[in-house]
């Protein structure tokens, strides 16, 4: 195989071990309380991922305006840390420098991704804010309801 195939293959088949892992954890914690999607976030999204890569992601929920219950955070919280550990169990690292769904600066609702992109846009000196800004995603799995 050439390595662009060799890539291809590896983050489709990261991006069916994401998937599979968000539902055992639906299974585990129950549905969603919004529809969301898991975003692949870096190389994944790309189509550039290497066995050695690691994998970055982010989770956006649909909901209202300003839509950042507690319960709605926790869940996501607890469900991407749980969709992490797992894929970390299947061989996969998370992000090292944490862009990466089990941090809850990578879980928003659509509306609040919308005010942070805005605003690192205007400000890139922001924490993270060149990472948010130049990652490229690719949608894993629209999810719920």
């Amino acid at each position: 195989m050439t390595a662009l195939d060799v890539m291809s293959v590896f983050s489709v088949v990261a991006d069916a071990l994401t998937r599979r892992a968000l539902d055992l954890v639906a299974a585990k914690m129950g549905d969603a309380p919004r529809r969301f999607t898991w975003l692949a976030l870096g190389s994944q999204a790309r189509r550039e991922a290497m066995p050695s890569s690691d994998l970055d992601s982010a989770i956006a929920w649909f909901g209202r305006e300003n839509d950042d219950e507690p319960s709605v955070r926790t869940y996501f919280d607890e469900a991407a840390t749980a969709v992490t550990h797992t894929l970390t169990r299947c061989g996969f690292r998370p992000d090292e420098h944490r862009v990466n769904a089990s941090d809850p600066l990578f879980v928003r609702s659509l509306s609040s991704w919308t005010r942070e992109a805005q605003s690192f846009l205007e400000d890139p000196t922001q924490k993270k804010a060149l990472v948010l800004v130049s990652a490229r995603s690719s949608t894993v799995a629209p999810c719920g309801g």
